[in-house]
């Protein structure tokens, strides 16, 4: 399909082909005093044919090689080159990309997340079901979540299963325009993914620039605008790696296609790379396609177990499967998704369960991943009780979430494992654990008065603190600021952690600590298909 449109006093011809239902090939030539040149690709995730595949770490076949060799390597129908590589590194590690690395659910390069800009880097991660994220926040489940392996980016709730890095500093963000940029004025070849507002449409966008192919290149900001623009109307965007990197790769069976070169299977480099051919770079992001369903797919995208064996299939492509058995593990299905669970998991369940270890160590698993860690270092003890476990004030004498009266007019109350205090309203008394009028033994009144709270501090972690209702529970010795708390990092803070480490309200703690995350140093055991 041939358009042609008036854009900022330039003339835009637009070409749309498609390639396969849901995936279009588009170009756009513009004319005038800032010729452009733009390749892209449109890819609807929900037709069900349609899988996204990242890098994998095999290098020199699907890293450290260039987008066309990848392409024809995994049997993909569009790619485009990905994060930025280690130019410094020598070696094994000479090109390997700087930010998250996923492939068929293995992590094999981590993210980078640091307060500087520069350091701190983005990514593009899709899911199984081809949910795509594109940000710059720590893949983490909850940002609250601040430990390990248990908020690892491919176990619940994210599951990622590709992802590649991106630049840390986001072109679009909600639909909204950024304004940083790392080099504001520079036009060059750009390279950039994005995703536009219903979560469905993906786009993987080249431009030209350096003069190859006549055109001057953009900078960021030339870049956020076009991708603002019909047809993309980007939601959230990322920058990928540019300059002579920016390689966009479409299958083209039309006789002629002016390619920069071809390949096998008829793909199609449809930019022009500034360096006269494709580079070899750190990583890429492809785009697969399947006619029909592999006849071992019992479903088109997701996992399933088959007695301890998992199976992995997405856009109806058979992704492989793994053993849990050869770890000693079995296989558990949580709707259509799988994991190998742990044989130490609580009950032997890999969903989300914690139980005690001992009077202060709790265990705890995310799909099937396994860790322990100890209470003693924020000063509490572990508890259980029907909800399973939990690290718990010492004062919760009848469990994690439990009430008990104090006096006829007082009780104490614990809710995953925080310990609080009140005093029944006036005319109640307090009646196994609940404040009731007289007359009734079921109904419960009001508590109210001051409540009282055990949170960590530098210096002690049983130092008290009584505060008003409503108060935020702000660790007054710390130094900080309402809601931090005094508690240890990744790494562990032994018995108390220096100024700065606090980072989280003490009653978000213990919430969490009911989730996926327990601990100060855990293990882990990676799997995927």
């Amino acid at each position: 399909m041939l358009l042609i449109t008036a854009i900022s006093a330039a003339l835009a011809t637009d070409y749309e082909r498609e390639v396969r239902p849901g995936i279009t090939s588009f170009k756009r030539f513009t004319s005038g005093a800032d010729p452009q040149n733009v390749f892209a690709v449109g890819v609807d995730l929900s037709v069900p044919n349609v899988g996204v595949y990242a890098s994998a770490d095999r290098r020199g076949d699907e890293w450290y090689t260039d987008t066309l060799s990848f392409a024809e390597e995994v049997g993909a129908i569009a790619a485009i080159n990905g994060d930025w590589s280690c130019t410094t590194c020598s070696g094994n590690d000479y090109l390997a990309p700087l930010g998250l690395a996923i492939s068929g659910g293995v992590v094999w390069n981590d993210h980078i997340q640091t307060d500087t800009i520069g350091s701190r880097w983005g990514y593009i991660a899709c899911t199984l079901d081809k949910r795509c994220d594109l940000a710059v926040a720590e893949p983490l489940g909850d940002e609250d979540m601040f430990f390990s392996s248990l908020q690892a980016p491919t176990v619940y709730p994210l599951r990622y299963h590709d992802a590649i890095g991106a630049n840390g500093i986001i072109l679009i963000d909600d639909g909204v325009a950024e304004t940083a940029c790392y080099d504001t004025s520079s036009t060059n070849p750009r390279s950039a993914a994005c995703i536009q507002a219903d979560g469905i449409h993906l786009w993987l966008v080249v431009v030209d620039g350096r003069g190859a192919g006549g055109g001057t290149g953009m900078s960021c900001n030339d870049m956020r605008d076009l991708l603002l623009t019909d047809p993309f109307l980007c939601w959230d965007a990322v920058m990928l790696d540019g300059g002579g990197s920016s390689t966009l790769v479409v299958e083209d069976t039309n006789a002629g296609a002016d390619c920069n070169p071809s390949g096998d299977n008829d793909l199609c480099v449809k930019n022009n790379p500034s360096d006269g051919s494709p580079r070899t770079v750190a990583n890429h992001l492809g785009i697969t396609w399947e006619d029909v369903a592999d006849t071992r797919c019992v479903v088109t995208n997701g996992r399933w177990c088959a007695g301890t064996s998992m199976h992995t299939c997405q856009g109806g492509r058979y992704r492989g499967s793994d053993d849990c058995a050869d770890g000693g593990d079995l296989c558990q299905e949580d709707g259509d998704y799988a994991f190998c669970v742990d044989p130490r998991c609580p009950g032997g369940d890999g969903l989300r369960r914690y139980a005690c270890v001992d009077a202060t160590q709790i265990a705890g698993c995310n799909d099937g991943e396994y860790a322990v860690g100890d209470c003693g270092v924020w000063g509490l003890v572990c508890g259980e009780d029907s909800l399973g476990g939990a690290c718990m004030d010492s004062r919760c004498t009848s469990g994690p979430n439990s009430s008990f009266c104090l006096s006829d007019t007082s009780l104490a109350a614990c809710t995953v494992g925080v310990y609080a205090e009140s005093s029944c309203d006036a005319g109640t008394s307090c009646v196994a654990g609940v404040c009731v009028a007289p007359g009734n033994d079921t109904g419960p009144g009001t508590g109210t008065g001051t409540e009282t709270d055990t949170i960590p501090s530098e210096d002690s972690l049983s130092e008290t603190y009584v505060r008003p209702p409503g108060e935020s529970v702000t660790n007054p010795g710390s130094g900080g600021t309402p809601g931090d708390l005094v508690g240890p990092d990744e790494a562990g803070c032994g018995g108390g952690c220096s100024a700065g480490q606090a980072a989280r309200s003490w009653s978000s703690l213990l919430v969490l600590l009911m989730l996926p995350t327990v601990g100060a140093s855990w293990l882990t055991r990676r799997r995927g298909a």
